[in-house]
């Protein structure tokens, strides 16, 4: 039986395939870990998972296509969100011969619906059993890697249904990146002290960690556009979120708690590469005529997770050349 030792302590795995292993005994993994206190234990956890799939070198060959997803559940409000942010993506780039796009999603009808609109593009679906709320069903953002054409692109671009993108969507491909980090940014007036919120973490950082990631330059990001390799390092670490999300019974925001809580504490998180092509706007604090858009960057128009009608709304003012998709 293999063994993992982490600070002397030896944890049981179960073998699942020829480099992936899970605990032994997942109700007491957290337990196994030397620390004071529960959010020490979790803390421990995300470093030991990290590590184990940090230390292979996870070969990446010559892939060219390159993959943008989505997820979103059947409401009216948001499929046409993702048929306006589709438009903005088909409407300012030049060539989409090696993007493919994928939903992810709890009712195929929502996927019928976006095809018909763009039956010209490389679109497919993953779907999953229907969620009980909104919050169950952030987490199928988690659960790309379990395409079956996954390792087939070279980088993933992750993009909530409410935003637009104002430029070719192969200059963010183009970015060079490495394995084992996520890319994404923060959102406006979030500052390094914000790590230890909800919205971004799922236990508190010590003093010494935030001044950590503040001398990294690694911020609290928002989890809804995001990029990464596809490779088979990444989808380790996905999976090992999605363990830690099953484990984990108290208070958290969405996905967007775990994905921060991992990769910021694992310092595998960079929060500034993005920011030169997006800005995120947090509709719902402000009037939508006071916002001064930065309209040569992508638009992020976030706000409450589950009023779509406010973000319709915001479209058809700012970009009514998007919204004009539905027409």
């Amino acid at each position: 039986m293999p063994i993992l030792v982490y600070k002397k302590n030896k944890i049981g795995l179960r073998k699942l395939d020829e480099d992936l292993f899970e605990f032994k005994n997942d109700s007491n993994a957290i337990s196994y870990f030397d620390a004071k206190t529960e959010q020490d234990n979790l803390l421990n956890l995300c470093s030991c998972l990290f590590k184990v799939v940090s230390e292979f070198d996870f070969s990446l060959d010559s892939k060219k296509r390159n993959l943008v997803y989505f997820t979103v559940g059947y409401s009216k409000e948001y499929i046409d969100l993702l048929k306006c942010c589709i438009f903005s993506i088909v409407f300012n780039c030049k060539d989409l011969s090696n993007v493919d796009f994928l939903l992810i999603t709890d009712d195929k009808q929502s996927f019928d619906e976006v095809s018909k609109t763009f039956p010209d593009l490389n679109l497919n679906c993953l779907v999953f059993p229907k969620a009980k709320d909104g919050v169950e069903a952030s987490m199928n953002k988690l659960k790309v890697f379990e395409y079956k054409n996954i390792f087939k692109y070279k980088k993933i671009l992750f993009l909530d249904a409410d935003i637009a993108l104002n430029n070719d969507v192969n200059q963010i491909f183009n970015l060079d990146i490495q394995d084992h980090k996520i890319y994404s940014l923060t959102h406006e007036g979030c500052g390094y002290e914000v790590h230890n919120s909800k919205y971004h973490n799922i236990t508190r950082y010590t003093k010494e960690k935030i001044n950590r990631l503040t001398k990294l330059k690694i911020k609290p990001f928002n989890a809804g556009q995001f990029l990464m390799l596809s490779s088979v390092g990444m989808a380790r670490h996905f999976t090992n979120i999605k363990y830690i999300t099953d484990l984990w019974q108290k208070d958290y925001f969405f996905e967007q708690s775990f994905l921060n809580t991992y990769f910021n504490y694992n310092e595998a998180a960079n929060t500034s590469l993005l920011e030169y092509y997006f800005s995120i706007y947090y509709i719902a604090q402000h009037k939508i005529e006071s916002l001064k858009l930065d309209k040569s960057k992508n638009i992020h128009y976030a706000g409450d997770p589950c009023n779509g009608s406010t973000k319709l709304e915001f479209l058809k003012s700012e970009f009514p050349n998007y919204y004009g998709v539905l027409a």
